[in-house]
């Protein structure tokens, strides 16, 4: 897929979602069809004039424990941002296809999401995420200040000896 739409943040629909391979490992992904109805300008909404269709894939294993560990961490951080929240739930409950049904479907539910160039196989494509807002803890006054002398310290360390003229 080509570049169509710019980095940024989206308002969204879910469409589908589901569990598959990735193509290129055949490690375990889960999927998120979503339209794309609006680009998030400076707080507002502008819609897009024809509303495209994407997949937001988040991968499910690393290489290793501690990568599996990792990947699904941020799993859960999208999952709890979109309202799954309940650790007594089981991933399969996120299955449309399940033999036993689905205990929670995202189809329908609007989403905010963003969209980043990558290149993969030196292509550049867009890349879509569930977007989650920065959790955040200000700076303590005192250690602002401890901050802003360190900075200065190596400002003058490293500023670069003019000759006189």
């Amino acid at each position: 897929m080509s570049v169509e739409l710019p980095e940024g943040r989206y308002q969204a629909t879910v469409c589908n979602q589901w569990f598959d391979e990735t193509k290129t490992t055949g490690k375990q992904q889960f999927c998120l069809e979503i339209e794309v109805q609006a680009e998030l300008v400076g707080g507002e909404l502008k819609p897009i004039e024809n509303p495209k269709r994407r997949t937001i894939y988040r991968c499910l294993e690393g290489n290793d424990y501690e990568g599996t560990s990792v990947l699904l961490d941020w799993f859960r951080s999208d999952l709890k941002y979109l309202g799954f929240d309940d650790l007594s739930r089981r991933l399969s409950d996120l299955d449309l296809d399940s033999a036993n049904g689905c205990h929670h479907s995202f189809v329908g539910q609007e989403i905010t999401v963003t969209c980043r160039h990558d290149t993969y196989n030196d292509k550049l494509q867009e890349r879509w995420d569930v977007y989650q807002p920065r959790q955040s803890t200000p700076v303590d006054k005192e250690k602002m200040e401890w901050l802003d002398t360190m900075f200065d310290e190596l400002i003058e360390e490293h500023e670069p000896d003019v000759p006189a003229q």
